[in-house]
């Protein structure tokens, strides 16, 4: 019975490396993803404007959740249809999620928030936010200019250039 306990734990212990390493190489290659806070709550025309820089840049919309009187669906559909319909073209619309984890996992308290960060890796070099009446240049010029973290001012850097930068 010994030796069965022995090699369970043995199979448990590798499947738990296993798993690890897994993550560690998910966090390792996990593409950078910019993402834009924003709250119904703000101005239209803000929204708008950040959608625009969403657009342009890749970037990710996010709600915290679901808006208006109905607190449905089908409602938050036509908003971000409106949005979309007022910044972009429908070859390149914007980009909208509605997720609640990406707020807590980020510790978001303001909208607008911009967020860097190398896939879902918390380590304190994968990530960086900043809050304010911003537009997503300004932003990416701070994260450039201020993180500590060498692999987000490289990224900011690359995603500025990308989308702001005049050939």
């Amino acid at each position: 019975m010994r030796s069965i306990r022995f090699a369970c734990g043995i199979v448990a212990a590798t499947f738990t490396m296993a798993a690890q390493c897994q993550s560690m190489a998910a966090d390792i290659t996990a593409h950078w993803v910019s993402y834009i806070v924003v709250s119904s709550s703000m101005p239209q025309r803000q929204i708008v404007d950040l959608a625009r820089d969403a657009a342009r840049s890749n970037s990710v919309m996010v709600l915290n959740g679901f808006i208006g009187s109905q607190n449905s669906l089908p409602e938050v559909q036509r908003y971000i249809t409106e949005i979309n319909r007022q910044c972009c073209t429908p070859q390149r619309p914007s980009r909208w999620v509605i997720d609640p984890k990406v707020v807590t996992r980020y510790g978001v308290k303001a909208a607008p928030t911009f967020i860097l960060a190398r896939g879902e890796s918390m380590h304190p070099s994968d990530w960086s936010k900043v809050a304010g009446d911003l537009d997503l240049a300004t932003a990416l010029k701070m994260f450039a200019q201020k993180s500590s973290s060498a692999g987000i001012r490289q990224q900011a850097t690359s995603l500025y250039n990308a989308s702001y930068a005049t050939p």
